[in-house]
């Protein structure tokens, strides 16, 4: 569509459009898309989050969402997704307002939610502490709750990364799920806006 649109030739487009999106990868991505580099910016993360949500602790949301691409020539059976089209899963985690803190798009389409997050830099970092994480004690018995992401169904429950309850009946769980499924409202709503015409 850009090929005919340009009138040139497909190729050509593809190696514009690769060579423009490395060159946003590599200088302008790390201005916009990064996560707390400090514990007072990991704070006002979490701030943000609880004061939009009421959840304590958590700084962003994750989520994976599926990219079309044209039939790949090798190993195309491995981008073939569950949507009946092939892409590419790309994993991303934002903040409270939608924007993105960290992007990862490295795996084809039939991979699992699950399966990206426990391979990601991002999983890799906060298990590891190696991100700024603060702990807060919210519980009589003293116990530190770290920061953590909340994730959609998909995700696995760590002690870096919050999800529903597969399935409840009790009342408090209920409202739990309701609260959790609200507060990934901003990674849908981020998802929404990258594909509103681009893909």
């Amino acid at each position: 569509m850009t090929a005919n649109t340009f009138g040139i030739a497909v190729c050509t487009t593809s190696a514009v459009i690769f060579e423009v999106c490395n060159a946003i990868v590599k200088y302008i991505g790390p201005r916009f898309v990064n996560l707390p580099k400090n514990k007072q910016q990991m704070r006002e993360k979490i701030s943000e989050f609880e004061s939009k949500f009421g959840m304590i602790q958590a700084f962003g949301c994750v989520d994976g969402t599926h990219i079309p691409i044209v039939c790949p020539t090798n190993h195309s059976q491995d981008y073939f997704c569950y949507k009946q089209y092939y892409s590419l899963q790309v994993q991303a985690v934002c903040d409270y307002k939608g924007s993105f803190l960290d992007v990862e798009w490295l795996w084809p389409g039939s991979v699992y939610d699950a399966k990206v997050f426990s391979n990601s830099s991002i999983n890799t970092n906060l298990r590891s502490l190696r991100l700024p994480g603060t702990f807060q004690t919210i519980t009589k018995n003293k116990i530190k709750v770290p920061c953590y992401l909340i994730g959609g169904p998909a995700y696995p429950l760590l002690p870096h990364c919050m999800k529903e309850y597969s399935t409840c009946k009790k009342n408090d769980k209920v409202i739990f799920n309701s609260m959790l499924r609200t507060e990934l409202n901003p990674i849908e709503c981020a998802f929404g806006r990258l594909h509103v015409g681009k893909f």
